[in-house]
């Protein structure tokens, strides 16, 4: 499942029977991403993320010992951190700044491995099901089973959602690569006829070759331009993609194990 030390269920375990603070820090040492995900799924905006789940901690610092849940606990976390993203902009902000308490690991920031705004950007064309599941999945590392007990859904469902957002992306992949190899043919047949017209211009005046050779450059740099910009985006889809959909998507034998 998880390579954390300490699970969802144990972190509450110790808010309800130990030290608040001790389990606060523990949650926020290996379930930062975790939650950072839940508030990035329905507020893609870095800062206002950071903002939501500093609420969410102060609430679980004040939260009565018997108002903490004895079961089912990462549902009710994700329940916790999308009501407060919803309430956000209606609510006035806590003037505790939970850092002075505990800072912010800064090999635990999201945004050291993955870029928020290029990351909202490619799953812009996704579903709002879709775009929960693959950020819970992709930015917060959770397991189908875990989002399908968050989410209420069954995991088949939850695994479908994905698969179908999968195949999404990867039909834009191929689509931006169907457009790179148009581009680069109709340049190729550019530069072909700009040469065989300069060429055949053999007893035109020099000023002729000149403005034909002009044009030719110009021709030349903006189709270069074209491509580049075209490679360098299928690089960073590329990229994205291999990152985000590294992960195998489970059959149904495979489900116990997810």
């Amino acid at each position: 499942m998880s390579n954390e030390k300490y699970t969802i269920n144990q972190i509450f375990e110790i808010l309800r029977n130990s030290d608040r603070h001790e389990g606060i820090k523990l949650l926020y040492l290996y379930h930062y991403n975790k939650m950072y995900s839940i508030a990035f799924t329905f507020i893609p905006k870095e800062d206002i993320c950071q903002d939501i789940i500093h609420n969410v901690i102060h609430k679980l610092l004040l939260l009565d010992l018997n108002k903490l849940p004895t079961r089912n606990e990462l549902s009710w976390l994700y329940s916790v951190i999308k009501n407060e993203a919803m309430d956000h902009f209606r609510r006035t902000k806590s003037t505790v700044n939970i850092e002075d308490i505990y800072p912010i690991y800064e090999e635990k920031r999201i945004s050291d491995f993955v870029d928020m705004d290029g990351y909202f950007s490619m799953i812009r064309g996704l579903n709002e099901a879709q775009k929960e599941i693959v950020t819970l999945k992709v930015l917060g590392g959770y397991t189908h089973k875990e989002i399908s007990q968050m989410l209420g859904k069954p995991i088949g469902t939850v695994q479908w959602i994905y698969s179908m957002a999968v195949k999404k992306l990867k039909k834009l992949l191929i689509s931006l690569m169907s457009l790179f190899v148009m581009s680069i043919t109709g340049a190729i047949i550019t530069i072909i006829k700009c040469v065989e017209s300069m060429t055949s211009e053999t007893n035109g005046s020099g000023d002729v070759v000149e403005s034909q050779l002009n044009e030719f450059l110009f021709d030349l740099c903006l189709s270069s331009s074209i491509i580049f910009c075209l490679f360098v985006a299928i690089c960073l889809i590329s990229f994205f993609l291999i990152f985000v959909f590294s992960y195998k998507i489970p059959t149904k034998g495979d489900r116990k194990n997810v």
